[in-house]
């Protein structure tokens, strides 16, 4: 929800996705809360190991109903779009700007909203009424599924998508324009192309392994550091 899933820990979940019936998998955090004190995920973490359970219970769920039908919508403004409306709003979110996907299983009035927004995470003031907005809309907010992209593009990254507060309410206005656009899904075919990023990893386990114990063991190692530049501070000292 908050942070950056790490390269070992996102691999073990595909793994586990794997493992009950999935072709492949891709794992994906929302990066929306704002949370400086949140501490990095590593594979032997407890919530890790929920993580994976709630993976492989998402799979077999997925699996089961397969057979039904999606029906799918989407609609997008870009920066471009959104300065020619809201001036304000386009100098603080990124190029691609607001995307919505909403998605729905034929015969069931089940439906699930995507929202990506081209920022780095968001004002937990503006998600309310993001969520407020789509309940309002008959969607139930289990399955409002409010993502950034965790751009790095100054200014975006420096604070988060609706800190101004004069932006909040064309945010909103921006999403009502979307709905509308997405309010009747069309029946869908979903496929999966592969990207090949080309980065050379250490890969998983070895890499993640190491940068764990790295991590873990700087303040051991920082802490005997200190211990034994003050063993020689007060040995130099007490002669005199």
């Amino acid at each position: 929800n908050n942070e950056d899933i790490s390269y070992g820990v996102g691999n073990h979940l595909i793994e586990a996705a794997k493992r009950v019936g999935a072709k492949d998998a891709i794992i994906i955090d929302k990066h929306i809360t704002p949370h400086p004190v949140e501490t990095p995920l590593f594979v032997e973490d407890s919530t890790t190991l929920e993580l994976r359970k709630l993976v492989e219970r998402a799979v077999r769920r997925a699996l089961k109903a397969r057979k039904e039908r999606p029906l799918f919508a989407g609609a997008k403004m870009t920066r471009e779009e959104i300065e020619a409306l809201y001036p304000k709003l386009g100098k603080e979110i990124g190029k691609d700007g607001i995307t919505l996907y909403v998605l729905r299983l034929e015969d069931t009035d089940k439906k699930i909203a995507y929202i990506l927004l081209d920022a780095n995470t968001v004002e937990p003031e503006l998600e309310e009424k993001i969520l407020k907005l789509f309940k309002k809309n008959g969607f139930k907010e289990r399955n409002i599924l409010i993502m950034t992209s965790d751009t790095h593009q100054y200014p975006h990254f420096l604070r988060p998508l609706g800190s101004k507060k004069e932006i909040q309410e064309p945010i909103i206005a921006a999403l009502r324009h979307l709905l509308q656009k997405v309010s009747e899904p069309r029946r869908a075919t979903i496929s999966v192309g592969r990207v090949e990023s080309r980065v050379n990893v250490w890969g998983f386990p070895n890499g993640e392994r190491f940068l764990t114990l790295l991590l873990k063991s700087f303040p051991v190692v920082l802490a005997a550091f200190l211990i034994q530049w003050m063993v020689g501070f007060l040995s130099y000292m007490l002669p005199l």
